[in-house]
């Protein structure tokens, strides 16, 4: 129905002279601008009203642009729109809402009556300043998430009052993002078209710290020289884009491995060279998404290389991994950008040359040309090497007849799982080695066609061999197809975490899960899939019972806003009729809807015609579809086969574990008779070889005992022979032919005056002397060594004596102290067992007398009262103690010897009368009578001569005899412990090893020997001298010639002669070393010189003196002389004999002519001085 607009504003935007009909809507879509040129009229809400009736799509995304110079109350217009998303069931959806104007006022509005928007934008157009928003008091919908800012002061505003989790900031105008509050709180942040300042760094440091942040990007802003992926180091982070942002280093890349869901680098800087890295990440990460398409150097790369033409089976294999939504067309000058921007895209190996070498591209797989021959083809060039070939599996199958090693890794390459039991492909692995499974047809995307490992494929194969278990071939195409949809239908789950990305574990799990949850993995093995995992399990399955099926890519809406992608099934078979048709269904939808039970067995979206198909499935992408049938499949028969699927369900995950676990238990029995034939048969190998080896062996070991017992023997008597004597002879060998080395010694040590033939001869005899008295303290060493051994071994022997002797007499001496003598007991008689019955028999009669007794005394102490006599009451309670112990079992001796002697008078009457009887009768009597005659006589005698008491007979007491010690103890002892301590200190003696020292004498020839000689002489001549010059000088300096010097004159004459000396000799020195000379004595004029400078030299430093202390040095030495008090102060002389310096210290000497005292010697020199 077409609307009349009234407002101008809109009657601008869609012209037509106002009406608004709804192929002008639909041209226009999902949006609308409102250019407001004044205030908001009330023309304006009625179009707005009407619209959101109509064509509510248009309100979808709505732009308010203030075109005046002052600002708009909007607060009508926000309330309009409100209400009809809030009262208007038609307006369903509203996304977006913007405002772009030059005044603050316009901005700080009350969002919240807008009910329910997704984004807000704000755009201030004012050049010149800045815009304010103020949260606290303008509130923003609830469902509001995304907030776009440009132009505004961000210091003023504080993100704690709303609920927005992703701020885009637009533009170089926005400020103040450090003092922003609140956004702590944001999962994602973006900034673009703007330089980098402060504002982008402050951004960086925040990200850095963000605790909530998940995704960051950059895009339009420069970012020159800066390693971004470096500078980053937040490991929250799951999604980073940089776009238009001119960074070229890839620094830092490897810290975001297993950390990313998505990394977009697009339109950089980066070179070919970082190809190889990023291509190394791409397969690290496999799950993330990377792209980095436009690099002006890579894309300027790729077109080089990209002159000729590729094969066109590489551009067949490009053009079907695109869907329709692909307008363009595949040829040289783009191949190369698809291969690098998905490497799933497999190219012919013709082009690999070009592809894997030149371009760089090495991570997609290759396949071979219809012409390519296994045989003959060469997989070792350099660019093949490492790379991934796809093979079908008869080309895998005749690689392995070829028997053809190639270094690259082989995936096999199938269409769906019909072409690969999980039999066969056990079989081909254990021939060579496969890295992986992979899935190629027009039909499938990306996620399907990512590699399965061996051991994922295996497990998928057999559990889809569990979803067709029990449908027999030749059933009906409906009923095999409702079997298979209903197990798959009860089994399998949405997975909807696999769809959101609302966080940072919620993005690294879609990640983890991207193509697991869209291929067989999920669905089967976990039974939790998206769409994508529905349709490609129920195609697969579908292909093992010979039913076609494809996978449909495409949208439920042909709507712009709506941007979510849908996959569902194409199914090829009979309608019933004999006719085969393509229907279409979506177990996606089906198991959603019969996952309540309300629901049970109603599928609404399965085998239905296009029309009724494509209400809400309106979009397909899919290239080259086959017409579908126009009429759903016949819903009677349909539901008949439903519930006979329904009969027959079974979970294909339980069947694989009780299959599994049935295959478990058998390869367990198999393993355990495996292991019993295994031990049986080792055992039986064991006993064979034991038997054998016991025949075999008996002879040696006989052999190796009796070489042992031989060892044994020698290696005692080796031992027994080893002695002092033995040892001693040793080192007396050795010291004889010491004493010859020691008289060479002597002849060495004046070789001087020898020739070198004789030197040479007696050095060569000592050396072989020495060698062979090392080898003889070796011998003593080791003969040692043995004496140590048998020592130590007699050591323990006599340890072990003397501690046994130890013990022992110890033992004694316990003995004696604890005996005690015993006094001698009379020889006691045997005893005799009494009869039991007689025994009672007396028990019984004392019992009756007790009681008898007891009971007339009772009546008498009755009688008597307190007259009674008190030994009466005492006995009768012995009485009663007698009879209750009597009671109690107890057999008191008188008790014993009644029963005794009641027998032995019953034993002499039946003895009496037996052998009167015997008398009469004589031999005709019975001879047991005479047996128990002879018994009754033995048994009268034991009677006779037995104890009072007891059973049995006591044995004998034995004396015990009185301990001693025994006196060779101690003796035995002393012997013992003074053999141990000789033996330690011989023990202590052959600890110690053998040493002797040698002397070393160099052979000299006869010249060095003359040369040493007059060298000697010469040092000695030498020596001679100085101790001569030493003598002279200290004969000058003598107390006893200073008191000899009279006159001042003396006292200078004698220093200038000391000087002058103390100069020629330190003049003669420096000469003889500068010309290598030996002069004893300088030249008389040299000796004048030297005497004229140093008597010059004396007058001047007396003149000195004279002037600074008042007084002259010699006319104080002299006085000093005078009064008999000498101090001689002349400087120390320089002795040249030892080059060392003698000191002649200062001494006072007094001379006194006092007899009493004892006068100093002038020319003695004492203890110290003679020391000096």
């Amino acid at each position: 129905m077409n609307v009349n607009l009234k407002s101008k504003e809109l009657i601008k935007l869609f012209q037509n002279n106002g009406i608004l009909t709804p192929s002008i809507a639909q041209k226009r879509a999902n949006n609308i601008l409102i250019d407001l040129d004044g205030p908001v009229t009330e023309d304006l809400l009625s179009d707005i009203k009407q619209i959101a009736y109509e064509f509510p799509n248009l309100l979808r995304h709505i732009t308010v642009r203030n075109n005046t110079d002052k600002p708009i109350n909007m607060a009508g217009l926000l309330k309009c729109i409100g209400d009809e998303k809030k009262f208007n069931s038609n307006f369903k959806k509203f996304i977006s809402f913007k405002v772009e104007s030059r005044h603050s006022e316009d901005f700080n509005l009350d969002y919240g009556t807008l009910t329910h928007v997704d984004g807000i934008n704000l755009v201030n157009t004012d050049p010149n300043g800045l815009a304010t928003f103020n949260m606290a008091q303008n509130l923003i919908p609830a469902g509001t998430r995304d907030l776009s800012l440009n132009g505004f002061d961000l210091s003023t505003m504080d993100l704690n009052y709303i609920r927005v989790r992703n701020l885009a900031l637009d533009g170089a105008r926005n400020t103040g993002f450090a003092a922003m509050r609140g956004k702590e709180r944001l999962g994602s942040l973006s900034i673009q078209n703007r330089p980098l300042d402060n504002e982008v760094q402050d951004a960086i440091t925040f990200v850095n710290g963000a605790p909530n942040l998940h995704t960051f990007g950059l895009r339009n802003v420069d970012l020159r020289g800066m390693k971004i992926l470096e500078v980053l180091r937040n490991p929250n982070l799951a999604s980073l884009s940089f776009i238009n942002t001119n960074i070229s280093s890839l620094d830092g890349l490897e810290f975001w491995n297993g950390k990313l869901d998505r990394l977009s680098l697009d339109n950089n800087g980066f070179r070919i060279e970082d190809v190889d890295r990023l291509n190394k990440f791409r397969t690290e990460n496999n799950e993330t998404y990377v792209s980095f398409g436009g690099n002006r150097e890579i894309q300027a790369h790729l077109n080089a290389t990209s002159q000729e033409d590729f094969s066109g089976k590489t551009y067949l294999s490009i053009y079907e991994s695109f869907t329709n939504e692909f307008k363009g067309s595949i040829n040289k000058t783009n191949a190369l950008k698809f291969l690098m921007a998905n490497k799933y895209i497999p190219y012919c190996i013709t082009d690999a040359a070009r592809v894997r070498r030149d371009a760089r591209i090495t991570l997609n797989p290759m396949f071979l040309d219809r012409d390519s021959d296994l045989e003959t083809l060469d997989f070792n060039q350099d660019y093949l090497v490492g790379g991934t070939l796809l093979l079908t599996v008869s080309q895998v199958e005749k690689l392995i007849a070829l028997n053809k090693n190639i270094p690259m890794n082989i995936s096999i390459r199938i269409k769906d799982a019909s072409e690969l039991s999980s039999d066969k492909l056990r079989e081909i692995y254990e021939k060579i080695k496969i890295t992986d499974i992979r899935m190629f047809g027009s039909d499938l995307s990306d996620n399907q066609r990512n590699p399965y490992t061996p051991i994922e494929y295996v497990r998928a194969r057999e559990l889809l061999d569990e979803v067709v278990s029990g449908i027999d071939p030749k059933e009906t195409d409906i009923d095999k197809f409702a079997t298979v949809y209903t197990r798959l239908a009860k089994s399998m789950g949405y997975d909807y975490s696999a769809i959101k990305s609302d966080t940072t574990a919620e993005k690294r799990h879609t990640r983890d899960v991207v193509n697991t949850s869209r291929n067989l993995v999920g669905g089967l093995s976990t039974g939790q899939c998206v769409c994508a995992g529905y349709a490609e399990t129920l195609r697969n399955a579908l292909s093992l019972i010979g039913i076609k099926a494809r996978y449909v890519r495409g949208k439920c809406f042909d709507d712009p806003d709506y941007t979510s992608r849908h996959a569902w099934s194409h199914v090829y078979l009979d309608n019933g009729q004999g006719e085969k048709r393509w229907y279409l269904t979506d177990l996606t939808w089906d198991d959603q809807v019969t996952a309540r039970p309300e629901n049970r067995g109603q599928y609404n979206y399965m085998l239905l015609g296009e029309p009724e198909f494509k209400k809400n499935h309106q979009v397909t992408y899919t290239n080259f579809l086959h017409p579908s049938s126009p009429d759903a499949y016949d819903r009677v028969l349909l539901r008949r086969a439903i519930e006979k699927a329904d009969k027959r369900y079974i979970n294909p995950r339980e069947g694989f574990r009780k299959r599994q676990e049935e295959k478990a238990r058998a390869r367990m029995q198999e393993e355990q008779k495996r292991k019993e034939a295994e031990e049986k048969k080792r055992q039986e190998e064991e006993r064979k070889r034991e038997e054998e080896l016991k025949k075999k062996s008996e002879a040696e070991r006989k052999k190796a005992e009796e070489l042992k017992r031989q060892e044994e023997e020698k290696r005692k008597a080796e031992l027994e022979s080893i002695s002092y004597d033995g040892l001693n002879s040793l080192k007396n060998r050795r010291d004889v032919i010491k004493t010859e080395l020691d008289n060479i010694y002597a002849i060495l040590r004046k070789a001087q005056d020898l020739p070198i033939e004789k030197q040479k001869e007696y050095r060569d005899k000592a050396l072989k002397i020495e060698e062979e008295i090392q080898k003889m303290n070796n011998d003593i060493d080791s003969y040692k060594d043995k004496l140590f051994t048998k020592e130590s071994k007699e050591l323990k022997s006599d340890e072990a004596k003397l501690a046994e002797l130890r013990d022992k007499k110890a033992a004694q001496e316990k003995a004696v102290a604890e005996y005690k003598e015993e006094p001698e007991m009379p020889e006691p008689k045997p005893m005799v067992e009494v009869n039991k019955t007689y025994l009672d028999e007396a028990v019984k009669t004392r019992v009756a007398a007790l009681e008898t007794m007891i009971a007339s005394r009772e009546a008498v102490l009755i009688g008597y009262g307190d007259k009674a006599n008190p030994n009466r009451e005492q006995q009768l309670q012995e009485w009663k103690r007698e009879l209750a112990d009597i009671k109690a079992g107890k057999i008191y001796d008188s008790l014993v010897e009644d029963a005794k002697q009641n027998e032995k008078s019953d034993l002499k009457i039946r003895i009496a009368n037996r052998e009167a009887m015997i008398a009469g009768r004589g031999d005709s009597l019975n001879p047991m009578r005479f047996t128990e005659l002879e018994e009754w006589k033995n048994r009268l005698k034991e009677l006779e001569g037995a104890k009072e008491i007891g059973k049995g007979t006591d044995k004998p007491q034995v004396r015990k005899e009185k301990p001693v010690i025994d006196p060779e103890l101690d003796i035995q002892i002393a012997n013992l412990e003074k053999q141990i301590t000789e033996r330690k200190a011989r023990l202590e003696e052959l600890s110690v090893r053998e040493n002797i020292s040698f002397e070393r004498f160099e052979i000299k020839d006869e010249k060095e020997i003359e040369e040493a000689i007059k060298k000697t002489e010469k040092i000695s001549h030498k020596e001679q001298k100085n101790r001569e010059k030493e003598e002279r000088i200290y004969s000058q300096t003598h107390l006893s010639n200073a008191l000899r010097l009279q006159t001042k004159q003396d006292l200078i004459s004698n220093e200038r002669r000391i000087r002058s000396q103390h100069v020629e000799d330190g003049l003669l020195r420096i000469t003889n070393r500068i010309l290598n000379r030996n002069d004893e004595e300088a030249p008389d004029w040299v000796k004048s010189v030297i005497e004229f400078g140093v008597g010059i030299t004396m007058k001047a430093r007396n003149t000195l003196d004279r002037w600074v202390y008042g007084e002259d040095k010699y006319d104080a030495e002299l006085q000093a002389v005078r009064n008999s008090s000498v101090v001689i102060t002349k400087e120390t002389p320089r002795m040249e004999g030892n080059k060392t310096i003698t000191p002649i210290g200062q001494k006072n000497v007094t001379l006194t002519n006092n007899p009493k005292l004892k006068t100093k010697d002038p020319n003695s020199i004492d203890e110290k001085d003679e020391e000096r």
